[in-house]
């Protein structure tokens, strides 16, 4: 790859601030979305893709960098190469150290898959960066996409200022009060697996099921799961007979706000909203369960609401003592923060993508994909979902040993009335009893 590279580096989004202080090797803050083909990938094809999707992009051609008071992203000129998969995703990738990209392309079989540290980017950039990957590495074998087509970048323009745009700090607002402080929140008291483990359970359902189930309590897909994700916690603590110590359980919902901003920027842009049952007041019914989260989506998920959680965060960026704070005492207080303001706060993480979609010249290509979630080592668990080609895939992350969650939850679906397929990465003794329950 030449050398000639971009003299200007790159600011942090808001997103991404707190997140260079809390990489660990537990807590990698990447993420993955994979793209299972109808053959196998011709690694030296996807190659020659890669590196024309990154000049495309030179934004993610970058490697973090400490200053004085922030981090900060600079060019970098080493060659992206496409690596062979492992058992575990979204592991070992040293995001913090010079010289690495912040990403990886994997390859396995007939898998693509993109694993992006949330520094760089949020599930939007990455699934825009491996879906135009696939478009050129398709063009390359002679398979031409209509142009044009939404969410598809193409090796042969330029990119734009508004791919590198820092949304948060464009649409923020002076004056805004900040939302309403949020509580502690229940968490799995489940002991973790070793280091460098991370456990992925995907059960793949109908995707007009699962839309005629929302349509039928009349609540939408992510409402639906939310309320499922609910009740298997609940049934849970019953399970486990737990009752000292008891707290809200809160599911963190991330929301795209492209959309709702106009916003094309390939940088982070979400914001969590976190609906919450409190286990502690009583017995509650399925549809007692989704008409709360459906109200609370309803009246949380509107610029109003949002413009207050981008007032506070942007307001704490901005603020003069916190800007000129040196970077190693930054690091101290934003790990602190991040506990106390971030994981402590919710009791696992429901993100659903929603529906890929595809140029027409290589929908046949694609048979699905998978998304899943960033490893938590304090909520153990969490959970994401997309849907391509009449297939929804639900994933669940875990670096805890129990697989109870797990287990619990894929019941209630098929008691639903889904069929549900697994697949997963643990070992067959591991997941005999939950695969027993599911495959029917």
């Amino acid at each position: 790859m030449e050398q000639n590279l971009h003299k200007y580096w790159y600011r942090l989004d808001n997103a991404a601030k707190a997140y260079p202080s809390v990489v660990s090797s537990r807590m990698s803050t990447l993420f993955r979305f994979s793209a299972c083909l109808n053959e196998p990938v011709k690694v030296d094809v996807l190659q020659k893709a890669l590196e024309n999707m990154v000049r495309r992009c030179p934004y993610y051609r970058v490697s973090l960098h400490p200053g004085a008071f922030w981090y900060f992203w600079l060019p970098l000129g080493v060659r992206p190469l496409v690596y062979a998969d492992s058992r575990y995703p979204c592991i070992k990738l040293p995001v913090r150290k010079r010289g690495y990209y912040p990403w990886r392309i994997r390859a396995y079989r007939n898998i693509v898959s993109a694993e992006f540290s949330h520094i760089l980017t949020d599930g939007t950039g990455c699934l825009v960066f491996l879906n135009s990957l696939l478009v050129e590495y398709f063009r390359l074998q002679g398979i031409d996409s209509e142009r044009g087509f939404p969410g598809i970048l193409y090796s042969d323009e330029a990119p734009t200022p508004l791919e590198t745009e820092d949304s948060f700090r464009k649409n923020f607002k002076k004056g805004v009060p900040p939302p309403r402080k949020s509580v502690p929140a229940f968490h799995l008291p489940f002991k973790k697996r070793k280091r460098l483990f991370y456990h992925v359970t995907t059960g793949i359902v109908s995707t007009q099921m699962l839309l005629q189930k929302a349509r039928d309590y009349n609540v939408s897909i992510t409402e639906f799961l939310a309320a499922v994700l609910f009740e298997s916690y609940l049934d849970l603590i019953k399970q486990q007979k737990i009752k000292r110590g008891l707290k809200p359980i809160i599911i963190t919902i991330p929301v795209n706000l492209r959309k709702m901003y106009s916003s094309h920027t390939m940088k982070n842009f979400f914001l969590n909203v976190k609906p919450e049952i409190d286990p502690r007041l009583g017995e509650y019914d399925f549809q007692e369960i989704l008409q709360i989260v459906h109200h609370y989506m309803k009246n949380e998920v509107t610029e109003k609401s949002i413009s207050r959680q981008i007032a506070r965060n942007v307001k704490g960026e901005l603020n003069p003592v916190a800007r000129f704070f040196p970077l190693f005492m930054k690091n101290v207080v934003l790990k602190i923060l991040f506990s106390k303001l971030g994981d402590s706060l919710y009791t696992t993480s429901l993100s659903n993508v929603g529906l890929v979609r595809l140029p027409k010249a290589i929908e046949e290509h694609v048979q699905r994909y998978i998304f899943v979630p960033a490893p938590s080592p304090n909520l153990k668990v969490n959970c994401s979902v997309i849907s391509y080609n009449g297939t929804a895939c639900i994933s669940f992350g875990s670096v805890a040993k129990e697989k109870l969650l797990e287990q619990i939850f894929f019941r209630k679906l098929v008691k639903h009335g889904f069929k549900v397929k697994i697949e997963t990465n643990y070992r067959e003794e591991v997941w005999r009893s939950v695969q027993d329950v599911v495959l029917k």
